[in-house]
């Protein structure tokens, strides 16, 4: 059915209430009457009943959103000892989780205390309270609270505080390299309390570490017990888009840190990927919850800093002013992008604003307002777990995807990160595909980059190949609601969307179930080409081209091969030791008609700059330069024969004119330790082709 409205059309600010009326859903359903039965149950948000929320008002609403998980906090006053050592909560936290448990809420408690007081030790000083009282709450509560995290970011809140004598700085490390006391008593409150539960409802899962990266790392090393479930990791983007978190690894991390807990690039998919690697080189917990991310809606103009340091300084400097529309749109980016990760559970933080002042960042992060009016957040969210709740990340044999843009969407604003890592909005555009396991997949597409910009949503051809032809789709913006079928050119293997708007957030598109059951093979990547890529076949040679001056060319070797699924690509390995410039390979002559353009797609060890070279019949060259703004993952290229896209034309009949048929095609890469990174590594190039 043809919307009502043009597709992609953003949510506009300030009218969820007016969305709400307009579509006649209610704000909650009454007790016992769940008008949204799903749950995502990857997915959480914090709130504060332990600090005077109202639950009557405000879990309806969660259960609403089909939000699986919430987050909240038991202090030590919330707990009475009707003798020493037995705890029991009261009747404000029994309300709040019976309430939970009837809307088939889950619930996480941490288990907070505040800072030392001379004289009065805190629970957490007290190992064996500590865990006593842990043990009671999963008791007490049996079958309606599911997991215990262990304190909220021990750093932060009194925890280093109280071992500070041991060193007590972010990273838990000392200047003489030794791990602080900190550190280790939290591994042993950690430890404990997991023995604990697990002897009295071992159904309870316990997660802890949740302080910094690189603390977790150090307790990860200090030997966690098997008996806790789950890491906890506070994954903020601060002043930076989903796709990238601050710790991004660089030289200078390194010589701080001694490990990488991330790529070159800050990947947020590479934090997921080394805590794997991390936990299973120490035997530590398998699961991964990601217990607070978010983005406030706020406004500069803190009172809290004189107007020169309203931003990229002091308080409220730790976040963007994000939008109403940024910071939808960035927490549909992380949602899908740790579901497709397979992170166990992501919380955002949090579910409601805690304060009134568009000024302050810490009352701007709710996906509801201070008096409960959804935020436009709050609707898409709603729309997206509708949609992804019941489904997984599909395997690699049932679609495959890429991404043509016609332009480059570079960062506007890249921020430098504690002085050890510059972070650029990746730009690219990022596509995961989910399957119900029936044949159905869905899609997710959008545009990496900063979110409401002055430019319309970037064009791109994008390309989804099961296997089978068919020639369309329903695409859902997930900002306004709008669903369309779209129409596309059927390939040999799938379906071709031309200039396919995607805008800085996630699109949902939909394949026909009939195009991925005709299929049970695993794809070629091959496949998605069209007849016009003679360079994709094996009878096409590749040579090392070392040019008239090799001493400016890097050492290599070319290997070509087929992978995993038969698709033809070629790997070279390079190394520019001291004094090499470049590092390419060249075809041998070639005969392709009727092309506007060439695509492929590249991965490299490291992020560097390659160069393009496409000769036309008279032999005059057309040169590009791409950023390659990524560390060991696969990006998409397109380059039109334009003499405005390319970088310089030369040689030939030098009309400025591409001259078809193509007769050769040069790939290659600059230096990489001009931008700091490896001078040695591997440029892996595949599903080189060329489209009318």
């Amino acid at each position: 059915m043809k919307p009502s409205r043009p597709l992609f059309r953003l949510f506009p600010a300030g009218l969820a209430t007016a969305f709400v009326i307009a579509t006649g859903v209610a704000l909650a359903a009454a007790p016992g009457e769940d008008a949204f039965p799903i749950r995502e149950y990857r997915l959480g948000a914090t709130t504060h009943f332990g600090q005077r929320w109202v639950p009557d008002a405000i879990i309806p609403l969660i259960a609403e959103a089909g939000i699986g998980w919430i987050r909240d906090e038991i202090y030590p006053h919330h707990l009475s000892q009707p003798s020493p050592g037995v705890y029991e909560a009261g009747a404000s936290t029994r309300h709040w989780i019976d309430l939970a448990s009837h809307y088939n809420l889950k619930v996480v408690v941490i288990l907070n205390d505040g800072r030392p007081s001379p004289g009065k030790p805190r629970l957490y000083e007290r190992p064996d309270d500590y865990a006593r009282a842990a043990a009671a709450i999963a008791t007490q509560f049996r079958g309606k609270i599911h997991a215990i995290e262990v304190l909220n970011e021990p750093p932060h809140f009194g925890f280093m505080e109280a071992w500070k004598a041991g060193g007590a700085s972010w990273s838990g490390l000392n200047p003489d390299g030794s791990v602080q006391l900190w550190i280790k008593k939290y591994v042993e409150l950690l430890n404990a309390t997991a023995i604990a539960v697990k002897a009295v409802n071992p159904d309870v899962k316990v997660i802890g570490c949740g302080a910094n990266t690189q603390a977790n790392y150090r307790m990860l090393r200090e030997g966690v017990s098997p008996l806790v479930d789950g890491i906890t990791d506070h994954p903020y983007s601060f002043q930076t888009v989903p796709e990238l978190i601050p710790d991004a690894s660089s030289p200078a991390a390194l010589a701080r840190d001694g490990f990488p807990v991330a790529d070159a690039i800050g990947n947020f998919t590479s934090l997921i990927s080394h805590y794997r690697a991390e936990s299973l080189r120490t035997k530590g917990p398998r699961e991964l919850w990601l217990t607070e991310w978010g983005w406030p809606s706020y406004s500069e103009g803190s009172h809290r800093e004189p107007p020169s340091r309203q931003f990229n300084s002091g308080y409220s400097a730790l976040y963007t002013p994000c939008t109403l529309h940024a910071q939808a749109a960035y927490t549909l980016r992380r949602y899908i992008e740790s579901i497709a990760t397979g992170v166990d559970v992501s919380v955002i933080y949090d579910f409601k604003d805690d304060g009134e002042s568009r000024f302050n960042a810490e009352h701007n992060f709710g996906l509801v307002d201070y008096s409960l009016q959804p935020k436009p957040v709050y609707r898409a969210l709603q729309r997206a777990i509708q949609a992804l709740a019941t489904l997984s990340p599909a395997p690699a044999s049932a679609v495959r995807t890429r991404a043509f843009p016609f332009s480059e969407r570079r960062d506007p604003r890249p921020i430098t990160w504690n002085a050890t890592a510059t972070l650029r909005a990746p730009g690219d555009i990022r596509m995961y595909p989910f399957s119900d396991g029936k044949g159905g997949l869905t899609t997710a597409i959008w545009s990496a980059e900063r979110a409401g910009n002055d430019m319309s949503p970037r064009a791109a051809d994008i390309e989804l190949v099961t296997g089978v032809p068919f020639s369309e789709v329903t695409a859902t913006d997930l900002l306004t609601g709008d669903t369309e079928k779209i129409t596309g050119v059927a390939t040999a293997a799938g379906i071709l969307l031309k200039r396919f708007p995607v805008p800085d957030y996630p699109v949902l598109v939909r394949l026909p179930v009939a195009a991925t059951q005709e299929s049970t093979t695993a794809l070629s990547p091959g496949q998605s080409e069209t007849p016009l890529s003679p360079t994709n076949a094996p009878a096409i040679a590749w040579r090392f081209y070392a040019g008239d001056a090799p001493e400016r060319f890097a050492k290599g070797k070319i290997t070509q091969a087929s992978d995993a699924n038969g698709g033809p690509f070629f790997t070279l390995d390079y190394d520019f030791g001291k004094t090499g410039v470049y590092a390419a390979v060249v075809t041998d002559k070639l005969s392709v008609a009727g092309a506007n353009d060439i695509r492929f797609s590249i991965k490299n060890s490291s992020p560097c700059r390659l160069l393009l070279r496409v000769a036309d019949k008279s032999g005059e060259i057309f040169q590009y330069t791409i950023i390659y703004d990524a560390d060991e993952e696969w990006r998409d290229y397109r380059r039109d024969f334009d003499a405005g896209q390319a970088r310089s034309v030369f040689g030939g009949d030098k009309n400025s004119r591409f001259d078809l048929p193509v007769t050769q095609v040069w790939i290659g890469l600059e230096n990489p330790l001009r931008i700091g990174h490896p001078a040695s590594g591997t440029l892996q190039v595949r599903d080189i082709g060329f489209r009318r």
